[in-house]
Protein backbone atom coordinates (compact mmCIF):
# COMPACT_ATOMS: atom_id res chain seq x y z
CA UNK A 1 0.00 0.00 0.00
CA UNK A 2 2.81 2.28 0.88
CA UNK A 3 4.60 1.89 -2.27
CA UNK A 4 1.33 2.13 -4.56
CA UNK A 5 0.28 5.92 -2.57
CA UNK A 6 4.26 6.90 -3.47
CA UNK A 7 4.29 5.69 -7.12
CA UNK A 8 0.83 7.46 -7.34
CA UNK A 9 1.80 10.86 -5.90
CA UNK A 10 5.03 11.11 -8.04
CA UNK A 11 2.86 10.62 -11.24
CA UNK A 12 1.09 14.17 -9.82
CA UNK A 13 3.99 15.96 -9.25
CA UNK A 14 5.51 16.11 -13.12
CA UNK A 15 5.26 19.45 -14.00
CA UNK A 16 4.14 20.95 -17.74
CA UNK A 17 6.78 21.53 -20.15
CA UNK A 18 7.49 25.33 -19.88
CA UNK A 19 6.78 27.57 -22.13
CA UNK A 20 9.98 29.11 -24.28
CA UNK A 21 8.85 30.95 -27.71
CA UNK A 22 5.63 32.18 -28.41
CA UNK A 23 5.32 33.06 -32.85
CA UNK A 24 2.94 35.65 -34.07
CA UNK A 25 1.56 35.07 -37.72
CA UNK A 26 2.81 38.47 -39.85
CA UNK A 27 0.19 40.77 -40.46
CA UNK A 28 1.49 42.10 -43.53
CA UNK A 29 3.08 45.36 -44.31
CA UNK A 30 0.06 47.77 -43.62
CA UNK A 31 -3.09 47.43 -42.63
CA UNK A 32 -5.96 49.90 -43.51
CA UNK A 33 -7.80 51.87 -40.61
CA UNK A 34 -11.24 49.85 -40.62
CA UNK A 35 -9.36 46.34 -41.70
CA UNK A 36 -9.70 43.82 -39.57
CA UNK A 37 -6.72 40.75 -39.25
CA UNK A 38 -6.95 37.88 -37.09
CA UNK A 39 -3.72 36.82 -35.92
CA UNK A 40 -2.51 33.24 -34.61
CA UNK A 41 0.15 32.65 -31.67
CA UNK A 42 2.08 29.53 -32.11
CA UNK A 43 3.41 28.18 -28.78
CA UNK A 44 6.77 26.79 -28.40
CA UNK A 45 9.10 24.65 -25.66
CA UNK A 46 12.87 25.32 -25.64
CA UNK A 47 12.89 22.18 -28.45
CA UNK A 48 10.67 23.67 -30.85
CA UNK A 49 8.31 21.75 -30.36
CA UNK A 50 4.30 22.54 -30.48
CA UNK A 51 2.80 23.22 -27.27
CA UNK A 52 -1.27 22.79 -27.37
CA UNK A 53 -3.81 23.55 -24.73
CA UNK A 54 -1.73 27.01 -23.25
CA UNK A 55 -3.49 29.81 -22.62
CA UNK A 56 -2.56 33.21 -24.34
CA UNK A 57 -3.92 36.86 -23.28
CA UNK A 58 -3.71 39.84 -26.13
CA UNK A 59 -2.72 42.97 -25.66
CA UNK A 60 -2.29 46.26 -27.64
CA UNK A 61 0.20 49.11 -27.40
CA UNK A 62 -2.37 51.86 -28.25
CA UNK A 63 -5.91 51.18 -28.53
CA UNK A 64 -6.30 54.54 -30.53
CA UNK A 65 -4.15 52.63 -33.73
CA UNK A 66 -5.43 48.89 -33.25
CA UNK A 67 -7.29 46.77 -30.54
CA UNK A 68 -7.18 43.34 -30.39
CA UNK A 69 -9.34 40.31 -28.68
CA UNK A 70 -8.26 37.69 -26.95
CA UNK A 71 -9.11 35.10 -30.02
CA UNK A 72 -6.29 37.90 -31.81
CA UNK A 73 -8.24 39.71 -34.21
CA UNK A 74 -7.06 43.00 -34.79
CA UNK A 75 -9.26 45.61 -35.95
CA UNK A 76 -7.32 48.81 -37.58
CA UNK A 77 -8.44 52.11 -35.43
CA UNK A 78 -6.64 54.91 -36.64
CA UNK A 79 -3.37 55.56 -38.99
CA UNK A 80 0.35 54.55 -36.77
CA UNK A 81 2.28 51.79 -35.69
CA UNK A 82 0.79 49.61 -32.85
CA UNK A 83 2.68 46.33 -31.53
CA UNK A 84 0.06 43.35 -30.60
CA UNK A 85 1.58 40.93 -28.58
CA UNK A 86 0.87 37.36 -27.10
CA UNK A 87 1.57 36.80 -23.85
CA UNK A 88 1.51 32.69 -22.27
CA UNK A 89 3.04 31.60 -18.60
CA UNK A 90 5.35 34.33 -18.50
CA UNK A 91 6.64 34.38 -22.03
CA UNK A 92 5.68 36.64 -25.04
CA UNK A 93 5.81 37.52 -28.83
CA UNK A 94 4.79 40.47 -30.71
CA UNK A 95 3.99 41.69 -34.08
CA UNK A 96 4.01 45.49 -35.56
CA UNK A 97 1.12 47.00 -37.18
CA UNK A 98 1.46 50.00 -39.46
CA UNK A 99 -2.09 51.63 -39.92
CA UNK A 100 -2.58 53.23 -42.96
CA UNK A 101 -5.45 55.31 -44.12
CA UNK A 102 -7.18 54.15 -46.97
CA UNK A 103 -7.43 56.03 -50.46
CA UNK A 104 -10.48 57.86 -50.84
CA UNK A 105 -10.25 59.83 -54.02
CA UNK A 106 -7.79 59.82 -57.06
CA UNK A 107 -7.51 63.02 -59.38
CA UNK A 108 -5.37 62.66 -62.49
CA UNK A 109 -3.51 65.59 -64.32
CA UNK A 110 -2.25 65.71 -68.12
CA UNK A 111 1.25 67.59 -67.50
CA UNK A 112 0.80 69.16 -70.72
CA UNK A 113 -2.63 69.71 -72.91
CA UNK A 114 -1.66 67.08 -75.62
CA UNK A 115 0.58 64.21 -76.70
CA UNK A 116 2.33 64.23 -80.01
CA UNK A 117 2.48 61.10 -81.93
CA UNK A 118 5.05 58.81 -80.99
CA UNK A 119 5.89 61.00 -78.05
CA UNK A 120 5.16 60.35 -74.69
CA UNK A 121 3.15 62.95 -72.05
CA UNK A 122 3.08 62.07 -68.09
CA UNK A 123 0.35 61.72 -66.37
CA UNK A 124 0.42 63.09 -62.32
CA UNK A 125 -1.76 61.02 -60.09
CA UNK A 126 -3.19 62.38 -56.70
CA UNK A 127 -4.33 59.80 -53.70
CA UNK A 128 -6.17 61.39 -50.89
CA UNK A 129 -7.50 60.04 -47.85
CA UNK A 130 -10.66 60.70 -45.98
CA UNK A 131 -9.18 63.62 -44.71
CA UNK A 132 -7.40 65.06 -47.50
CA UNK A 133 -4.20 63.95 -46.90
CA UNK A 134 -1.86 62.81 -49.88
CA UNK A 135 -1.29 59.16 -49.84
CA UNK A 136 1.64 57.55 -51.64
CA UNK A 137 3.34 53.35 -52.20
CA UNK A 138 -0.29 52.20 -52.89
CA UNK A 139 -0.68 50.06 -55.59
CA UNK A 140 -2.50 51.79 -58.84
CA UNK A 141 -3.90 50.17 -62.21
CA UNK A 142 -4.19 51.91 -64.88
CA UNK A 143 -6.18 52.16 -68.38
CA UNK A 144 -6.48 54.11 -71.36
CA UNK A 145 -9.94 53.31 -72.77
CA UNK A 146 -8.92 53.68 -76.23
CA UNK A 147 -5.38 52.16 -76.68
CA UNK A 148 -5.42 52.44 -80.43
CA UNK A 149 -4.94 56.26 -79.77
CA UNK A 150 -2.68 56.20 -76.81
CA UNK A 151 -1.47 53.88 -74.52
CA UNK A 152 -0.65 54.05 -70.66
CA UNK A 153 2.07 52.29 -68.81
CA UNK A 154 2.63 51.15 -65.61
CA UNK A 155 3.76 54.28 -64.54
CA UNK A 156 1.45 56.71 -65.86
CA UNK A 157 2.98 57.84 -68.93
CA UNK A 158 0.98 58.07 -72.21
CA UNK A 159 2.16 57.31 -75.34
CA UNK A 160 0.44 58.45 -78.43
CA UNK A 161 -0.40 56.54 -82.00
CA UNK A 162 -2.50 58.35 -83.78
CA UNK A 163 -4.22 61.65 -83.41
CA UNK A 164 -7.67 60.96 -81.36
CA UNK A 165 -8.45 61.32 -77.57
CA UNK A 166 -9.00 58.58 -75.40
CA UNK A 167 -9.74 58.68 -71.50
CA UNK A 168 -7.19 57.01 -68.67
CA UNK A 169 -8.36 56.27 -65.64
CA UNK A 170 -5.80 55.54 -62.89
CA UNK A 171 -7.73 52.81 -59.86
CA UNK A 172 -6.33 52.45 -56.58
CA UNK A 173 -8.15 50.65 -53.48
CA UNK A 174 -11.39 50.72 -55.31
CA UNK A 175 -11.38 54.27 -56.27
CA UNK A 176 -11.15 55.97 -59.85
CA UNK A 177 -10.07 58.99 -61.53
CA UNK A 178 -9.75 59.51 -64.99
CA UNK A 179 -8.67 62.27 -67.54
CA UNK A 180 -8.87 62.90 -70.98
CA UNK A 181 -5.31 62.66 -73.18
CA UNK A 182 -5.22 64.50 -76.64
CA UNK A 183 -3.34 62.81 -78.89
CA UNK A 184 -2.14 65.25 -82.05
CA UNK A 185 -0.11 65.31 -85.05
CA UNK A 186 3.55 66.18 -84.88
CA UNK A 187 4.43 69.15 -87.11
CA UNK A 188 5.69 68.20 -90.84
CA UNK A 189 6.33 71.47 -92.12
CA UNK A 190 7.00 75.48 -90.66
CA UNK A 191 6.58 78.37 -93.25
CA UNK A 192 7.36 81.84 -92.06
CA UNK A 193 5.66 84.74 -93.91
CA UNK A 194 6.40 88.59 -93.03
CA UNK A 195 4.53 92.15 -94.62
CA UNK A 196 6.11 93.96 -95.73
CA UNK A 197 9.84 92.38 -95.61
CA UNK A 198 11.62 95.47 -96.17
CA UNK A 199 11.53 97.75 -93.67
CA UNK A 200 13.25 100.56 -91.78
CA UNK A 201 15.65 100.88 -89.18
CA UNK A 202 13.41 101.20 -85.46
CA UNK A 203 10.19 99.95 -87.15
CA UNK A 204 9.10 96.38 -85.84
CA UNK A 205 7.13 93.78 -88.13
CA UNK A 206 5.38 90.79 -86.70
CA UNK A 207 6.74 87.31 -88.58
CA UNK A 208 4.29 84.67 -88.90
CA UNK A 209 4.69 81.44 -88.71
CA UNK A 210 2.28 78.27 -90.38
CA UNK A 211 2.94 75.22 -88.64
CA UNK A 212 1.12 72.05 -90.97
CA UNK A 213 0.78 68.41 -89.78
CA UNK A 214 1.58 65.55 -91.99
CA UNK A 215 -1.55 65.39 -93.16
CA UNK A 216 -1.72 69.25 -94.07
CA UNK A 217 -3.46 70.03 -90.96
CA UNK A 218 -2.71 73.63 -89.74
CA UNK A 219 -1.23 72.99 -86.44
CA UNK A 220 -1.61 76.00 -83.64
CA UNK A 221 -0.64 75.91 -80.04
CA UNK A 222 2.90 74.64 -80.72
CA UNK A 223 6.59 75.80 -79.28
CA UNK A 224 8.05 78.02 -81.23
CA UNK A 225 11.35 79.30 -81.32
CA UNK A 226 12.97 82.68 -82.95
CA UNK A 227 16.63 82.96 -84.54
CA UNK A 228 18.11 85.56 -86.86
CA UNK A 229 21.56 85.21 -88.28
CA UNK A 230 22.96 88.65 -88.75
CA UNK A 231 23.02 92.00 -86.46
CA UNK A 232 20.74 94.05 -89.12
CA UNK A 233 17.74 92.97 -87.25
CA UNK A 234 16.73 91.23 -83.91
CA UNK A 235 13.13 88.97 -83.03
CA UNK A 236 11.59 88.10 -80.00
CA UNK A 237 9.90 85.13 -78.24
CA UNK A 238 6.72 86.16 -80.48
CA UNK A 239 8.26 86.74 -83.97
CA UNK A 240 8.41 90.02 -83.36
CA UNK A 241 10.91 91.42 -86.11
CA UNK A 242 12.97 95.12 -85.41
CA UNK A 243 15.09 96.37 -87.52
CA UNK A 244 18.69 97.28 -86.11
CA UNK A 245 21.15 98.09 -88.64
CA UNK A 246 21.07 98.46 -92.50
CA UNK A 247 21.25 95.07 -94.09
CA UNK A 248 19.53 91.57 -94.72
CA UNK A 249 18.80 89.08 -92.44
CA UNK A 250 17.11 85.23 -92.30
CA UNK A 251 14.13 85.09 -89.67
CA UNK A 252 14.00 81.08 -88.69
CA UNK A 253 10.93 79.54 -86.77
CA UNK A 254 11.56 76.27 -85.10
CA UNK A 255 9.13 73.67 -83.75
CA UNK A 256 9.54 70.21 -83.10
CA UNK A 257 12.61 70.24 -84.76
CA UNK A 258 10.89 71.32 -88.20
CA UNK A 259 12.59 74.96 -89.61
CA UNK A 260 11.23 77.51 -91.69
CA UNK A 261 12.72 80.68 -92.85
CA UNK A 262 12.02 84.23 -94.45
CA UNK A 263 14.59 86.96 -95.22
CA UNK A 264 13.61 90.41 -94.65
CA UNK A 265 15.89 93.98 -95.65
CA UNK A 266 16.17 96.97 -93.21
CA UNK A 267 17.05 100.36 -94.60
CA UNK A 268 17.69 103.62 -93.43
CA UNK A 269 15.10 106.34 -92.78
CA UNK A 270 15.98 109.66 -95.55
CA UNK A 271 17.06 112.39 -93.69
CA UNK A 272 17.87 114.81 -96.02
CA UNK A 273 17.76 115.33 -99.93
CA UNK A 274 20.45 117.52 -102.03
CA UNK A 275 20.83 118.43 -105.36
CA UNK A 276 23.66 118.85 -107.93
CA UNK A 277 22.96 120.60 -111.06
CA UNK A 278 25.22 121.63 -114.12
CA UNK A 279 25.21 123.77 -115.87
CA UNK A 280 23.93 126.80 -114.09
CA UNK A 281 23.28 129.37 -115.87
CA UNK A 282 21.85 127.32 -118.38
CA UNK A 283 20.99 128.35 -121.75
CA UNK A 284 18.06 128.42 -123.71
CA UNK A 285 17.17 125.58 -125.87
CA UNK A 286 20.67 123.75 -123.94
CA UNK A 287 20.67 120.48 -121.94
CA UNK A 288 21.85 120.02 -118.63
CA UNK A 289 21.41 117.47 -115.63
CA UNK A 290 20.14 117.83 -112.23
CA UNK A 291 21.31 114.46 -109.49
CA UNK A 292 19.26 114.33 -105.89
CA UNK A 293 21.25 112.74 -103.81
CA UNK A 294 19.74 111.09 -100.49
CA UNK A 295 21.23 110.58 -97.18
CA UNK A 296 19.87 109.04 -94.63
CA UNK A 297 19.80 109.34 -90.72
CA UNK A 298 23.64 108.20 -90.48
CA UNK A 299 24.56 110.74 -93.23
CA UNK A 300 25.29 107.60 -95.36
CA UNK A 301 24.52 107.87 -99.29
CA UNK A 302 21.45 105.68 -99.74
CA UNK A 303 21.40 104.62 -103.53
CA UNK A 304 18.36 103.42 -105.47
CA UNK A 305 15.89 105.64 -103.53
CA UNK A 306 12.72 106.74 -106.16
CA UNK A 307 12.78 110.91 -106.47
CA UNK A 308 10.23 113.00 -107.48
CA UNK A 309 10.98 115.96 -109.61
CA UNK A 310 9.06 119.53 -109.55
CA UNK A 311 9.85 122.48 -110.88
CA UNK A 312 8.09 126.09 -109.66
CA UNK A 313 7.43 127.34 -113.20
CA UNK A 314 7.63 124.92 -115.89
CA UNK A 315 8.05 127.13 -118.53
CA UNK A 316 11.42 128.48 -117.34
CA UNK A 317 13.03 125.27 -117.07
CA UNK A 318 11.75 121.65 -117.82
CA UNK A 319 13.26 118.52 -115.95
CA UNK A 320 12.52 114.23 -117.01
CA UNK A 321 12.54 111.91 -114.37
CA UNK A 322 15.85 110.55 -115.21
CA UNK A 323 17.25 114.28 -114.13
CA UNK A 324 17.85 115.91 -117.63
CA UNK A 325 16.99 119.47 -117.43
CA UNK A 326 16.73 121.84 -120.98
CA UNK A 327 16.49 125.82 -120.35
CA UNK A 328 12.73 126.72 -122.43
CA UNK A 329 13.19 130.90 -121.69
CA UNK A 330 14.77 132.90 -119.36
CA UNK A 331 14.55 133.52 -115.70
CA UNK A 332 14.72 131.57 -112.98
CA UNK A 333 12.88 128.43 -111.48
CA UNK A 334 13.16 126.67 -108.43
CA UNK A 335 13.57 122.82 -108.79
CA UNK A 336 12.52 120.33 -105.61
CA UNK A 337 13.64 116.67 -105.40
CA UNK A 338 11.36 114.89 -103.35
CA UNK A 339 11.75 111.51 -101.81
CA UNK A 340 10.04 109.51 -98.78
CA UNK A 341 8.82 113.35 -97.39
CA UNK A 342 12.20 115.10 -97.16
CA UNK A 343 12.78 117.53 -99.96
CA UNK A 344 15.86 119.67 -101.83
CA UNK A 345 15.92 122.42 -103.40
CA UNK A 346 18.21 124.29 -106.02
CA UNK A 347 17.97 127.43 -107.94
CA UNK A 348 18.33 127.12 -112.07
CA UNK A 349 19.03 129.96 -114.12
CA UNK A 350 18.54 130.25 -117.40
CA UNK A 351 19.84 132.82 -119.64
Amino acid sequence: MIAAAIAFSGADSTPPVPVAVIRLSSPGDSVRVGEVVTLSATVLDAAGARLAGRSVTWTTSSDAIATVSQLGEVRAVGPGRATIAAASEGRSGSAEFNVIEPVASVELTATQPWVRVNDTGPITVVLRSATGKVLTGRPIQWNSVTSSVATISSTGVAFGLTPGSTVVTATSEGHSGSVTVQVVERVSSVSVSIEPSTFFIGDSVLARPTLLGASGLELTGRAITWFVNTPAATVDANGMVHGSYIGAATITALSEGITGSVQVSVMEHVESVSIVIAPNPIAVGALGFVVAEVHGTSGRLLAGKQVTWSISDSSIVSVSAQGTLRGLRTGRATITATCEGKSGSVDVIVQ
